[in-house]
C-alpha cells in the first residue's frame, strides 16, 4: 500500500501541473503518440503535448515507477507506467522475471 501512495502522490502533482499549463502559453515537449510500452523513450514526470493520430492532441504527463518483489517464487521486476490527462489515467503494468520473460497488462480509467 505504501508503494502505491508514493506513486499516486507524485503523479497527482503531474496532473495538477498539467491542468495548470493547459491554458498557459508555454512551450511543451511534443510526443507523437499516447502509447505506453517497453521500447518507448518518453519524457517522464513532466507535462507534454501529445499529438496522437487516433486520440487527437492533448496535454498529459507520462510517469513510471518500478520495484522488485517475489512473484510465484521468482524474483520479479514490476514496472508501472502511466499517462495522466485531466480526464483519464492510463496504466501499463509490466513484469519481468529473472529469465527475461515479460508480461504486459494495460487498462484505462475515466
Amino acid at each position: 500500500m505504501g508503494r502505491w501512495m508514493i506513486v499516486s502522490s507524485s503523479l497527482l502533482g503531474i496532473v495538477a501541473t498539467t491542468a495548470g499549463l493547459a491554458g498557459a502559453a508555454t512551450e511543451l515537449q511534443v510526443v507523437d503518440s499516447a502509447a505506453l510500452g517497453t521500447s518507448r523513450r518518453l519524457p517522464w514526470s513532466e507535462p507534454v503535448q501529445v499529438n496522437d493520430p487516433f486520440e487527437g492532441n492533448f496535454i498529459g504527463g507520462f510517469d513510471r515507477n518500478y520495484f522488485y518483489d517475489r512473484l510465484l517464487n521468482t524474483s520479479t521486476r514490476i514496472e508501472v507506467q502511466s499517462l495522466w490527462t485531466p480526464e483519464t489515467v492510463r496504466f501499463l503494468l509490466i513484469t519481468r522475471d529473472r529469465v527475461g520473460q515479460e508480461t504486459v497488462e494495460a487498462w484505462k480509467t475515466v
